[in-house]
């Protein structure tokens, strides 16, 4: 019955255009298929779906680090270190300017000695001065070989600390468990 009111023409251009319309349909999905299994090789590579999820959630400190870390942050946080570390040459500049001016005054007592025995003779009795100072210059020598040894612990000290700020974290972590995380640093992390 119906046969009669379609033609067959139309039917089979039909049948034909159905065929065509699930071609393109299967293969649309293959491609997408194929598109979406690279899609999650490639996360799968950069640990992205592990990351984002860490990232979603609130990072837990324990509480003992936490404390440590709210008592760091409410002294002033690395800046305090950062001004310690600037101060440092200064503050050893100072220790070996007192150390010269100490070296400085025994020598001229004991030039002033000198002078007085070639002056007085036998009549200055007074101990000689490298006698008397000898003590104090060995406490120089020990202050002077410190001030070198804290110079060389401070280099490594600072070295290190350098060392440290060029470290680049995919994520920041900071007490309120806010985590900060791009997709950039993601791949530059990544690669």
């Amino acid at each position: 019955m119906f046969a009669a009111i379609v033609p067959d023409s139309r039917t089979k251009d039909l049948s034909k255009y159905t065929e065509m319309v699930d071609a393109l349909t299967r293969k649309q999905a293959e491609a997408l298929e194929q598109a979406s299994e690279q899609t999650r090789l490639k996360m799968a590579e950069w640990e992205l779906p592990e990351i984002l999820l860490a990232v979603a959630q609130p990072a837990e400190l324990p509480d003992q680090l936490r404390d440590e870390l709210e008592q760091v942050q409410s002294r002033g946080g690395t800046a305090i270190f950062t001004d310690l570390m600037s101060q440092r040459s200064r503050l050893r500049d100072v220790c070996g300017e007192e150390i010269t001016a100490a070296k400085d005054l025994l020598d001229a007592e004991q030039a002033e000695d000198m002078q007085l025995r070639e002056q007085y003779g036998t009549k200055w009795s007074r101990p000689l001065s490298d006698q008397l100072n000898l003590a104090l210059r060995d406490k120089l020598a020990q202050f002077s070989q410190s001030l070198e040894t804290a110079q060389r612990s401070d280099e490594q000290v600072h070295m290190q600390y350098e060392e440290k700020l060029d470290v680049r974290l995919p994520y920041t972590c900071v007490l309120a468990d806010v985590r900060v995380l791009t997709l950039c640093d993601v791949c530059i992390f990544r690669d």
